[in-house]
């Protein structure tokens, strides 16, 4: 039995893919690229760069502190001061920064909308928290006093910023801006914590301006960085 159907004929059928498939290949990197990118680094020695980081980091805010010589009477302070000047702060450096380094589910990290609101709920919850449970006493030489504490408290939050812009160099695929915001945001939460030990004024005023300050500005300049630096 013959059959009509000419196989020579498929041919002139049209490729419905062609234009998907038709797309020109991303060039490779050159080897100059290439060069200046470096070589992958390996998960265990990533982990133990990111350990060593931190731990100098506490160590240098300790440092710093004995250095500066901690305020009179820490031991002695109300359980509600101590928390909202050294706890509140510490463990919102702690959850930014274990936000910002998550793998997550698939190895991507946090998603972006977490990242925001952390990002910015850290900052918030230090200066209501601040806002409510201190005192608005004023202070006469407040910018000064705002001013000397700010300048302290951006040298406690100098070197753990140093350290995680190194250790964190092309680490996030996704959502790089983010993610070194909110690192930002736990280098300046750090730096709260430890001007905390060592400056006794408890104007709420004071406290936001002169040690609050450090999060945000390094929050921003986090943002600012993530996409030339951390993006893998």
């Amino acid at each position: 039995m013959k059959s009509d159907f000419d196989l020579r004929q498929l041919g002139e059928i049209p490729d419905p893919f062609a234009a998907a498939t038709g797309r020109p290949a991303p060039a490779a990197p050159s080897p100059e690229v290439r060069a200046a990118m470096g070589a992958s680094r390996a998960r265990g020695y990533v982990r133990s760069q990111r350990a060593a980081a931190l731990l100098i980091a506490v160590a240098y805010e300790v440092v710093a502190v004995v250095a500066y010589k901690m305020r009179p009477g820490v031991a002695s302070l109300p359980a509600w001061q101590l928390a909202l000047g050294f706890l509140i702060p510490a463990a919102g450096a702690l959850v930014a920064l274990g936000a910002a380094v998550r793998g997550g589910v698939r190895g991507l990290g946090e998603s972006a909308a977490r990242l925001r609101m952390l990002t910015l709920g850290v900052p918030a919850l230090f200066a209501l928290a601040t806002w409510i449970a201190l005192p608005h006493a004023g202070d006469p030489a407040f910018w000064p006093h705002a001013l000397d504490c700010m300048m302290t408290t951006a040298i406690l939050g100098a070197v753990p910023v140093l350290l995680a812009a190194w250790v964190m160099r092309r680490s996030f695929v996704t959502a790089a801006g983010w993610r070194t915001a909110l690192m930002g945001v736990a280098c300046g939460a750090l730096a709260t914590t430890a001007i905390s030990l060592v400056c006794a004024n408890e104007d709420a005023g004071h406290v936001l301006v002169g040690h609050g300050a450090a999060i945000l500005v390094l929050g921003v300049l986090g943002a600012i960085a993530g996409s030339r630096l951390a993006r893998a």
